[in-house]
Formats: structure tokens, sequence, C-alpha cells
């Protein structure tokens, strides 16, 4: 059982979330483990390919949903992710309770959904976890709420998975022998079990790193 001075288990990590802790307590959800785990899934080939080499496609303008529709018919449709299965998880950025450019845009997973759904898409839900219940205010969907994402998206047909990145049980264990780190890696199991995710990350710099985007998810 964890104590503190007469606290209970909630009053605890409470305790340790105000004071900043909270990336730490995650990240031991995968350090140190040295249990048997299951190797990572499985990751079917990339779809979009021309030449043996990954498409990229950069598209300018303003209309979001004109935009996406464009990428798509360049890319030969995004029914060619479809074929993976019929619900998409869209996984944004919203690591801070911030506007844009810090979070992605409620109209950016709107776009991305509508478009999915043009081609053949049954489901697609927006997942963060980025916040918890045990600190009252920093709840994953009060973030959400915050920035003006949680309402509209779900206004426009996107489903919302707002869950709590301390509960456990919700994450699984995986390790892959061909990654450079020895200890497992906790994925939430909406993440690893979606038949696609769709990565909207945003481009921008932090701290020291001074650029980001590529690594992310």
């Amino acid at each position: 059982r964890m104590k503190s001075e007469g606290n209970d288990r909630r009053g605890f990590l409470q305790q340790l979330m105000q004071a900043g802790a909270g990336t730490a307590l995650l990240g031991g959800l995968g350090s140190g483990c040295r249990t048997r785990v299951p190797a990572c899934k499985s990751v079917p080939p990339n779809p979009f390919v021309e030449g043996g080499r990954p498409s990229l496609v950069s598209v300018e303008g303003e209309d979001l949903p004109a935009m996406m529709k464009a990428a798509g018919e360049v890319l030969g449709g995004f029914d060619k992710l479809r074929r993976l299965g019929s619900e998409a998880v869209l996984k944004g950025s919203y690591v801070q309770p911030q506007p844009y450019p810090v979070t992605t845009r409620a109209d950016m997973i709107v776009a991305v959904s509508q478009v999915l759904k043009a081609d053949g898409f049954a489901r697609t839900t927006l997942f963060e976890a980025q916040g918890s219940r045990l600190v009252a205010g920093f709840t994953t969907e009060a973030n959400l709420r915050k920035v003006g994402v949680y309402e509209e998206v779900r206004r426009q047909g996107v489903e919302v998975l707002a869950a709590d990145f301390l509960e456990r049980d919700d994450f699984r264990l995986v390790r892959n022998p061909a990654w450079p780190i020895a200890d497992a890696v906790a994925v939430h199991r909406a993440i690893h079990d979606a038949p696609v995710l769709v990565s909207l990350p945003l481009v921008k710099r932090h701290g020291s790193a001074r650029y980001t985007g590529a690594l992310k998810i």
C-alpha cells in the first residue's frame, strides 16, 4: 500500500502530481521491468510508398477539408488505410491546455475525420491521456475543453476518449529486441489495439530541442 504521513494513495498521488512528478510516475510504468512481456504489435507495410520510398505530400492553403481531400487524391486515396480496419484513432498534441500552435486545432481533427469517413471509415476517435482525475482541474477532458476541442469535435461526429495516464491497467507493456532500449515500454491499449492510428503532431520548438515533430505521436 502507498502511504505518506497518514495520507491515502489518492492524496499521495495528488501531492506528487502537484509537485510535477506525474511524468516520472508514468515513466515508471515501463521502466525497470524485467518480467516477461509480449513483443510489440507488428505493423502492416506502409500503403503509401512509391519507388520504394514513403510518399510525402505538402499542401498549402486555408481550406482544411479541401487540402485533406487533395492530399488523399495525390496519395491514391485514404481507402488504402481502410483495408486495415473500419476504425481510426486520431492522436493530437495536447501536452498543455493552450491553443494552437501549442495544441492541435479542432478543425484539423474534424477535417481528418471527414476525409477518412469519406473513404469508408465508419468511426473516428480522438484519443488523449495528458491528465489525471487524481488532480482536480487536471483531467484530460478538462484540458480538451479548455482549448475548445472536446465539444467541437464531438459535435462534428468525432468520438473522444479522454483517458487517465495514471491508470496502470489501461496500459500494455511491450518490448522489441530490435529496439536500442532494454526496458519494456508502456503503451495505452487504445493506441496499441487501434486498427489505424493517425498521428497529428505539431512542429514546434521545445526548449533546448529547438525543433520536434518527426518523433512525435
